[in-house]
């Protein structure tokens, strides 16, 4: 997510500022849950399929 905002008009579509996730390693994969976690344990990233 953008840290600022911008009015509509001065949107770019080409133009987004990136930020990037750091490298994770697989936790758990049972099914369709899957945990993954960051090496440096700040970032933690749960899929699960839900209907």
């Amino acid at each position: 997510m953008s840290k600022t905002s911008k009015p509509k008009e001065q949107l770019n579509n080409s133009n987004y500022e990136i930020d990037t996730l750091p490298a994770v390693q697989l936790l758990e994969q049972t099914g369709y849950n899957i945990r993954f976690k960051s090496a440096d344990g700040l970032t933690a990233i749960y899929i699960s399929d839900k209907k």
